[in-house]
């Protein structure tokens, strides 16, 4: 697995997203935007929940196409991700993983 970070400006409501950069059926090669503007902190948390959505795709429980989001067996529509994109299960899974993986992190434990 391959994962390609870039930082760059972007905006205050913005801290970065992932995305895989292989059509393939298992995704390897991945890109990684993140806000250069971020405070340290919130730069490492960013990383860590878009580690946590690399981790969904490369392991096959998420797969994204420009038409829906399916997520352990089942399919979202974009319309649904677009409205409730912080209620979805990946990423209710992200922040959750985000914060423990942080609290190791900043314990030297990761």
């Amino acid at each position: 697995m391959s994962v390609y970070v870039v930082m760059r400006p972007m905006s205050a409501d913005e801290a970065g997203y992932s995305t895989s950069n292989d059509d393939g059926r298992w995704p390897s090669i991945f890109d990684m935007e993140l806000n250069s503007n971020l405070i340290i902190s919130d730069l490492v948390k960013t990383v860590m929940h878009e580690m946590v959505h690399v981790w969904q795709v490369f392991t096959g429980r998420m797969h994204i196409n420009h038409k829906q989001v399916r997520f352990e067996r089942r399919i979202y529509s974009n319309e649904y991700v677009d409205m409730h994109i912080l209620d979805a299960p990946w990423e209710q899974e992200a922040y959750e993983m985000e914060q423990e993986l942080y609290d190791s992190f900043i314990r030297g434990r990761v």
